[in-house]
């Protein structure tokens, strides 16, 4: 005989709470206390409680699932499988589910949030690598869509969004070459489109322009494009002349395409050149510990996204939330002449 399957009642019988609490104590809803939901949460997993989807899809048209939009090539960044997995972990015991929606570089972006959106795949979107005046935001903005953006933008309206202070990086990216006597920066910025390399461009300029430093700003390098034409492009760089006496890096994997570069060349990290990478991961630490890193949290980054884009289904009208994180990074030594 098959084993009955564990319902809200069940849950509900177990805990001494009525259903309607437990349901909204596994929607992790606000006006439900601490503890109720731990209690309700604990048993939930302890007698392997599922949601049934179909069930409530039908009644309510709601899908219990939160889809996360990446641009993505031929591999998970070690930023994008730190945000995949702290998401994940932010929606354990709350009902909703995770799909994943990638989409290529070449690919209109659009098109992945209409896909979603049309065919109601989801309840709410996760969208990153926000633009300044972004498409999708005009489009969900405009059709009253749930989405929460990892990252800002220009476009007019109040949203629920996550951001990391990029300008404070650039500052302080900048500020660190500077100290070292580096006056030749190579600068690796993000897609132009997108409102966080402006924002790092602005931080390194607040730094360098007033003391009349003027970077140079190498596009075509970021994580949209392939791994060997950023790696050739960089290489060229170098090779060409003059050389660069510091590079920023906006990314890991800029960071480990110029390292390699370097290496190929003869150049030696901090001697040569000096190079300073923002990272999710410490991943350069591990090949070069003379590269200078500022670190992006990006599992803070997913359990936020997640328990906002939460808030906004179970609650359409309270106040969106919005973080800016500053990280508290403080910069090494300079060298000793």
């Amino acid at each position: 005989m098959a084993k009955k399957r564990p319902t809200l009642k069940t849950i509900a019988q177990m805990t001494g709470f009525a259903v309607p609490t437990v349901s909204r104590a596994l929607s992790d809803a606000p006006d439900i206390g601490a503890a109720t939901k731990a209690k309700v949460l604990q048993v939930a997993e302890e007698i392997g409680y599922v949601p049934n989807h179909e069930g409530l899809r039908l009644r309510t048209g709601k899908t219990m699932n939160i889809a996360l939009i990446l641009a993505t090539l031929d591999q998970v960044t070690d930023k994008y499988g730190l945000l995949i997995g702290s998401v994940a972990r932010a929606l354990r015991g709350t009902g909703y589910t995770l799909s994943i929606t990638p989409y290529s570089p070449e690919d209109d972006p659009l098109a992945a949030v209409r896909q979603v959106v049309e065919a109601k795949q989801a309840d709410a979107i996760i969208v990153e690598r926000i633009m300044i005046d972004d498409p999708r935001i005009r489009y969900m903005a405009e059709t009253e869509f749930p989405f929460v953006m990892y990252g800002r933008t220009d476009v007019p309206g109040t949203f629920h969004y996550y951001d990391f202070d990029n300008h404070a990086f650039g500052r302080a990216a900048a500020q660190s070459m500077l100290d070292r006597g580096r006056k030749r920066l190579l600068v690796i910025p993000p897609p132009p489109d997108q409102t966080y390399s402006r924002h790092i461009i602005e931080g390194i300029l607040s730094v360098t322009a007033p003391l009349g430093v003027e970077p140079e700003f190498l596009r075509g390098v970021h994580n949209l494009k392939g791994r060997e034409d950023a790696y050739a492009t960089v290489h060229d760089r170098l090779q060409l002349g003059p050389l660069p006496d510091g590079i920023i890096c906006c990314a890991s994997r800029e960071a480990i395409v110029a390292l390699r570069a370097m290496r190929r060349l003869g150049l030696k990290t901090g001697v040569d050149i000096d190079v300073f990478s923002k990272e999710s991961a410490p991943l350069l630490s591990d090949i070069d510990s003379k590269v200078m890193t500022y670190f992006e949290d990006v599992e803070k980054a997913g359990g936020f996204l997640a328990k906002a884009a939460i808030r906004l289904i179970e609650n359409p009208t309270a106040a969106p939330l919005q973080f800016v994180d500053r990280y508290d990074w403080q910069p090494e030594p300079a060298p000793v002449a």
